[in-house]
C-alpha cells in the first residue's frame, strides 16, 4: 500500500497505523517503505521491495521476544555515501520541532544506518563502521524505533525530513515502485552476517525466552517513578537498587540486627526505610523481606532496566508548569545585549524538492525580476505577476546554539537531604530537556571537584553525581574561581555558570576573610564575560545580592530549594542567553 504525504497527515497517519497493526508494509511518498518486518529490495526486479511478513524486524534484528515492537523504515536513494550524522541530527531536529521536551527521550529508541555509519541518534554514532555492513547500505538511509516511543505522524514527517536531506547532500532520492508482501516470509534462513556488527541501540534484548517468574515489561506508575527518582540518589542508581532488591530476596536476605548490620552499606539502612515506607520491603523479626511489590520491581529491574531507565528520564525532563510555593528574583547589574531570535535565512528551492516555509517577499521579487528580464518594456503592458516553479524561495531558519551550562553547587552539609537531590535532579533535566552540554562542579569543606566535565552523555552525568555526597563548609570562593577557570580551559563558546547555594561563604582562599574573597572570585566572571546566575536562600539575599552584582550576574532568591524552581530559573537564564548570541 502507498499513500502520499501531501493529503490530510491525520488521515495518512490513521492509515499508517492500521497497516503497521496488521504486519504490512506501506510505501510513504515514492522513496519509503515503512514496517515492523524486514524489507529488502529486490535485485532481479528494481524498484519492488518485498516485505517478509513471517520475519519480525524487532526479532531479526535486536532479539526481542515479542514482535511488533521495532518499526523498520528504509528511504532509498542512488547508490551514494550518505552522511549518517547529518541525517541523525535532522532526526533530532525533526523530533524537536515536533515533539518539543520529549524528543530526547523519543530519539534514544531510534537507531540509523547508511554507508558511512550509524549508531543510536542520541548516542556517538560512531557504530555501524563494518566495511559488509556500510556496503549494504550504500542504496538506503536504514532507521528503525521503537514502536511504543514514535507515533504514526512523527515517522511521515520523518521521512519527508530525511528525503530533503538527502537531496541536499547531492544524492539522488530512488522511487519504488511496489511492494511484494510475501507472507511466508524468506525461501531461505536470512544471512544477516554482512548487517552484524557491535552498537550502542537500547533497542537489544538478549534473545532468550521469558523464563517462570520474569516480569513483564509495564510501565511504571507516577508514584512510583517519583519514588524511584528519590532513591536513585540515596542508593546509588537503578543498578545498585537492583542489587539491594536482590540482596533482600536471597536466601541470606539484611537483617536489622548487629550481625545484619555489618552487610549494610553506607546509606543503606536509610534506603531500606524509604522501602518500607513505599511497601517493597517489609521488616521481619530476624530480617528485612520484599513484598510482592518489590518483587515484581526487583524482577523488572533484572529484565527490563533500560526500559525502566527510559521511564525514568522522562521524569527528569519534565518541566514543571508552575513553581510551588513563593520565589522571587531580580536582576542585578546586567551586561547590555541586543537580542533577536533565530536566523532567517532564504534560499532558492532546488527542483524535486520539498518546498517548506515559502519565504514570500524574495518569491515575489524573484518573479518579478524574471518578468523584467523577459520583457524590459513590462512597466507598459497591463498589471499582473505569474509565480513560476523556479521563482520559489524558501526559509531556512537556524536553530540557536546550544549552551554549555556549568552547575556550581553547594554540596556542604547543610545541602544535604532534598537541597542537593533538586541540583542532582536539574543537571538531569537539562541534559534530557535540551540540546545543550552539562557540566558538574562541587564545593564543600576546602575541596573542589569537577564531577562532570561538559557532556551530552547520561552515563557520564550520573557516575558524576553520585560521587557528589555532601559534608563540611561552605568554600564558595574556591568554587567560582575553580568554575571560571573550567570554562575558560574548556574554551566554551555559549558559557552558563549557575551557581546553586543555601549559605554564605565559611571558609576563606586569598585571605582570612571567606566573604570577600567570594567576591574577589566573582569579579573575575564580569570580566571573563561569564553569563551567571546566582540562586539562594531569602536569608542570605544581602550578602548574595552584592555577588551576584560584583559578578555581572543574576540573582534568584528562593524560599526553599526545591526542583520546580530550579528547573524553571534554568530555563529563564537558558532563554536569555540563546536571545543573544554570540554575547
Amino acid at each position: 500500500m502507498a499513500y502520499d504525504l501531501r493529503p490530510d497527515w491525520e488521515e495518512a497517519a490513521g492509515v499508517l497505523a492500521a497497516e503497521l497493526s496488521a504486519g504490512r508494509g506501506v510505501r510513504v511518498g515514492e522513496t519509503a517503505v515503512v514496517s515492523t518486518r524486514v524489507h529488502l529490495l529486490e535485485p532481479s526486479r528494481p524498484g519492488v521491495v518485498r516485505i517478509l511478513q513471517e520475519s519480525d524486524a524487532g526479532r531479526v534484528f535486536y532479539g526481542r521476544r515479542d514482535p511488533g515492537q521495532v518499526v523498520h523504515l528504509d528511504v532509498f536513494h542512488a547508490i551514494a555515501l550518505v552522511d549518517h550524522r547529518r541525517i541523525a541530527a535532522t532526526i533530532r531536529y525533526e523530533a524537536g520541532r515536533l515533539l518539543g521536551m520529549a524528543a530526547a527521550g523519543v530519539c534514544d529508541w531510534v537507531d540509523v544506518q547508511t554507508g558511512t555509519g550509524g549508531g543510536r541518534v542520541s548516542g556517538s554514532l560512531a557504530y555501524g563502521r563494518k566495511p559488509t555492513l556500510r556496503d549494504s547500505h550504500k542504496n538506503h538511509v536504514h532507521i528503525t524505533c521503537l514502536a511504543a516511543a514514535v507515533r504514526p505522524d512523527f515517522l511521515l514527517h520523518l521521512v519527508a525530513a530525511v528525503e530533503e536531506d538527502v537531496t541536499s547532500q547531492g544524492v539522488q532520492i530512488r522511487k519504488i515502485e511496489a511492494l511484494q508482501h510475501d507472507a511466508g516470509g524468506a525461501k531461505s534462513p536470512l544471512d544477516l552476517s554482512p548487517y552484524t556488527d557491535e552498537s550502542d541501540s537500547w533497542l537489544r534484548e538478549d534473545g532468550r525466552g521469558q523464563g517462570e517468574g520474569e516480569a513483564q515489561a509495564r510501565s511504571l506508575s507516577d508514584s512510583e517513578l517519583e519514588a524511584l527518582a528519590d532513591l536513585v540518589d540515596d542508593v546509588g542508581g537503578l543498578e545498585a537498587l537492583r542489587d539491594l532488591l536482590d540482596r533482600l530476596g536471597g536466601e541470606e536476605a539484611v537483617g536489622p540486627g548487629e550481625t545484619a548490620a555489618s552487610q549494610l552499606r553506607s546509606g543503606d539502612a536509610e534506603v531500606l526505610r524509604r522501602l518500607e515506607q513505599r511497601g517493597w520491603v517489609r521488616a521481619g523479626r530476624q530480617r528485612f523481606a520484599l513484598t510482592p511489590e518489590g518483587s515484581n520491581l526487583r524482577d523488572l529491574l533484572r529484565h527490563h532496566l533500560r526500559e525502566v531507565e527510559a521511564q525514568l528520564k522522562a521524569v527528569f525532563r519534565r518541566l514543571p508548569a508552575r513553581i510551588r510555593g513563593p520565589a522571587t528574583w531580580r536582576g542585578l547589574h546586567q551586561r547590555q545585549r541586543v537580542g533577536h531570535g533565530p536566523l532567517r535565512r532564504v534560499r532558492p528551492v532546488e527542483p524535486h524538492t520539498w518546498v517548506g516555509e515559502l519565504a514570500l517577499p524574495e518569491t515575489v521579487v524573484a518573479a518579478a525580476r524574471r518578468r523584467l528580464q523577459d520583457d524590459p518594456q513590462v512597466g507598459q503592458g497591463p498589471p499582473g505577476l505569474t509565480i513560476q516553479r523556479n521563482d520559489l524561495h524558501q526559509v531556512q531558519r537556524s536553530q540557536p546554539e546550544p549552551l554549555d551550562i556549568c552547575l556550581l553547587i553547594d554540596a556542604s552539609a547543610s545541602m544535604a537531604g532534598r537541597r542537593l537531590k533538586a541540583a542532582k535532579f536539574l543537571a538531569r533535566h537539562l541534559l534530557l530537556a535540551t540540546r545543550d552540554q552539562v557540566a558538574v562542579i562541587a564545593f564543600q569543606e576546602g575541596d573542589v571537584k569537577v564531577h562532570v566535565p561538559f557532556t551530552r552523555n547520561y552515563r557520564h552525568v550520573e557516575d558524576g553525581l553520585r560521587r557528589i555526597r555532601p559534608f563540611g563548609l561552605t568554600p564558595l570562593a574556591h568554587g567560582l574561581s575553580e568554575g571560571c577557570e573550567f570554562i575558560r580551559s574548556a574554551r566554551s563558546r555559549n558559557p552558563l555558570l549557575l551557581l546553586i547555594t543555601d549559605g554564605i561563604p565559611t571558609v576563606p582562599k586569598w585571605t582570612v576573610n571567606p566573604i570577600e574573597d567570594a567576591l574577589t572570585a566573582a569579579s573575575r566572571l564580569a570580566r571573563e564575560h561569564i553569563r551567571f546566575g546566582c540562586i539562594g536562600l531569602l536569608p542570605s539575599r544581602g550578602y548574595l545580592e552584592n555577588l551576584a552584582r560584583t559578578g555581572g550576574g543574576t540573582l534568584y532568591v528562593l524560599d526553599e530549594l526545591d526542583r520546580e524552581s530550579l528547573v524553571r530559573i534554568a530555563h529563564t537564564e537558558r532563554s536569555k542567553l540563546m536571545s543573544s548570541p554570540g554575547s
